[in-house]
């Protein structure tokens, strides 16, 4: 009964009433009243969305239902229904393709890098030389990763490919095979240019092994040694408070294919293993490396050995390195295209001190090298020091260095004096005066002056005039002048640079030696790109140089609901200057080689000195241009060794505010 008032009421409503929502389907009086019946097997098999219409007018209808159970029988057998369709005007459909998806449903699924490095020389007599670099790859979550480099060069003539490599990893694990990066365990093995593999595996807290296995890389131009290398490293095992260390290498070469006559030509095979400990100490370090081997490089088979002691101190106001360095006469180095021999003993010592509560430094370094060769032999010391003076922002040092090459028979002596000063607007000033002797009645003495003003809308200038006295006699003059300014587009800086020299031998002429123009940009957050020109004039013949580089970083997101520059050169030695923390570099810190040369670090904290000659050289931090409240984290003097054919790692120095200390 109250199916039929149901029925009737809505009946007598009469019309069809629609939904607002997205789905329009009119409903009768009759439909609703059919609702409330059973429903017939014909009916349950049409769509939810159609409106169901007898032919009778819903009053009718109404008045014509019977009970229950009769109105079930009467609509079973009641003429066909007719199906309607009613459109709703205020409905628009979604294109579920234009939806925007929301933050919390995105992840970083990758991030993609790709950088691609040009550099092209041309020489005043048309020779021209082209070197290209380009790498890419990704990074994926779960610690995977893979990349790939390629590297060539263009001589004008034909095109080389110089080195190519596949880095791939995931998890702990992790592989080159290729051209892969250089490898290096103490003064025992220095593989810089091995084209084979290499497989590295994570075995957590801080210990690491690694597995490799190759030739040398072909050089273009140049015979390629026929050999082979394979070797297993594991370091940084713990064993208690110490790490513990363990290499094995083996290696095989045939017959010279070149410098005949050359000991380290000789074919023969051999192997070396290398064990190593170090145990921490009371502000310090104490490591012990022994070595033994066996080879027939020269012509009959022998033992060979070494070992390495190391101690090293480092207190707030006080860093102390020493470094003991033995092996027998056999001993060589495995390389990747050479096996040289070592030196018979080397003593390296490095001691500095900060008294006057950091206010001065004081340091004495030296090295001591002997060897079979002479040409490895070396004795060399320096002892200086630096302070502020009194309460202000000037500051001043002195250094004194020897050097004693056997291979030459002379001794070179240095000595050093410098006084600068910084202010708070950003600008510095250096003043410093070289002089150097040595055999053959050599005198000469260097004055340089290094000014750095900081203008409006941050624009920078550097001035540096130089000039070199021979003998007591004025030889050359120079002047460098660089000014830096930032465009207010696409984070783009414009640094112009020129250099003008006069000599004595071209009587005083003035000339341009050299001229630059450089554009970096950044685009993006973690984007760089970097274009420098560069024109060169010595000596009446010039050449035009330019390197071009960029540098891309890009974010790959997935949804939750779907489912690395230029060529490295062994005569080339970089600096970084970092802070510690972030790890982002510190400009307009003063780095010195062997106390001689002087660079300022850029915005990225980086600092070279090119066409440096091989031996052993220091590199120091000058701790008075560091910005207020900042130190040296360690020793702020390093040796640097450099061996043709073999680029060096870079130096680094961290900086960071002193460590407050309260006592109770």
């Amino acid at each position: 009964m109250l199916a039929l008032l149901l029925a009737s009421a809505a009946g007598l409503a009469g019309g069809a009433w629609a939904a607002p929502g997205s789905d329009s389907v009119a409903v009768t009086g009759a439909s609703l009243a059919a609702a409330a019946l059973p429903v017939p097997p014909e009916l349950e098999k049409r769509g939810s969305s159609d409106s169901v219409v007898p032919p009778a007018t819903p009053r009718v209808a109404a008045r014509l239902l019977p009970p229950a159970p009769a109105a079930a029988a009467a609509l079973h057998a009641a003429p066909g229904f007719v199906l309607r369709r009613v459109p709703n005007p205020r409905h628009r459909s979604v294109d579920a393709s234009a939806r925007a998806m929301p933050a919390a449903l995105m992840r970083l699924r990758a991030i993609d890098r790709l950088m691609v490095q040009v550099t092209h020389v041309r020489s005043g007599a048309g020779r021209r030389l082209t070197d290209w670099r380009i790498e890419g790859g990704e990074e994926y979550r779960e610690r995977a990763a893979l990349s790939a480099v390629a590297s060539g060069t263009n001589d004008g003539d034909r095109s080389r490919l110089r080195t190519l490599r596949l880095d791939a990893g995931r998890g702990g694990l992790s592989g080159s095979f290729g051209d892969v990066p250089p490898v290096t365990v103490e003064r025992f093995v220095s593989l810089q240019h091995l084209r084979g593999a290499v497989v590295e595996g994570d075995l957590g807290g801080g210990a690491w092994w690694r597995a490799l296995g190759g030739g040398p890389t072909p050089t273009p131009g140049q015979p390629t040694p026929r050999a082979a290398i394979a070797g297993w490293v594991l370091d940084g095992a713990r064993v208690d408070d110490a790490r513990l260390s363990l290499a094995l290498f083996g290696f095989r070469r045939g017959a010279p294919t070149a410098r005949s006559g050359d000991p380290d030509s000789l074919a023969g095979r051999g192997g070396q293993a290398v064990i190593g400990i170090t145990a921490p100490l009371p502000m310090g370090s104490l490591a012990l490396r022994l070595a033994a081997g066996h080879h027939d490089l020269d012509g009959h088979g022998g033992l060979t050995a070494g070992q390495i002691t190391e101690w090293n101190l480092s207190a707030p106001r006080l860093v102390i390195a020493l470094r003991d360095e033995r092996a027998t006469r056999r001993a060589r180095v495995i390389g990747s295209d050479d096996y040289r021999a070592t030196p018979r003993r080397e003593d390296r010592w490095n001691v500095q001190a900060r008294p006057w509560s950091g206010r001065a430094e004081a340091h004495f370094t030296g090295v001591v090298r002997a060897a079979d060769d002479p040409a490895l032999s070396a004795r060399t010391i320096q002892l200086g020091g630096s302070g502020t003076v009194g309460r202000s922002r000037w500051y001043a040092g002195a250094e004194a260095g020897w050097d004693d090459r056997p291979l030459t028979g002379e001794l070179d002596r240095r000595l050093s004096l410098q006084a600068g000063r910084s202010w708070t607007a950003g600008h510095a000033l250096l003043a410093r005066l070289d002089r150097n002797t040595g055999g053959a009645g050599r005198d000469q003495l260097q004055a340089t002056v290094e000014l750095s003003l900081a203008l409006r809308r941050r624009l920078r200038l550097g001035l540096e005039p130089r000039l070199w006295w021979d003998a007591r006699r004025l030889a050359q003059g120079a002047l460098e002048a660089r000014l830096t300014a930032p465009l207010p587009w696409l984070g783009t800086r414009l640094a112009a640079g020129v250099v003008l020299a006069a000599a004595a031998e071209r009587g005083f002429r003035g000339e341009l030696r050299e001229a630059t123009l450089a554009v970096s940009l950044a685009p993006r957050a973690r984007d760089r790109g970097d274009l420098e020109i560069r024109r060169v004039s010595d000596g009446g013949t010039g050449h035009l140089e330019y390197d071009a580089g960029y540098e891309m970083v890009a974010d790959r997101y997935e949804s939750l609901v779907g489912g690395s520059f230029a060529r490295r050169d062994s005569s080339r030695v970089t600096v970084l200057v970092l802070r510690s923390g972030n790890r982002s570099g510190a400009p307009n810190v003063l780095v010195s080689l062997d106390g001689k040369e002087l660079r300022f670090t850029d915005e990225d904290g980086v600092a070279r000195f090119d066409h440096v000659s091989p031996g052993v050289h220091v590199v120091a931090l000058e701790e008075r241009s560091l910005p207020p409240q900042q130190e040296v984290v360690g020793a702020s003097r390093v040796f640097v060794t450099l061996e043709r054919g073999h680029p060096p790692e870079a130096v680094e120095f961290t900086i960071a505010r002193p460590a407050r200390r309260s006592t109770f």
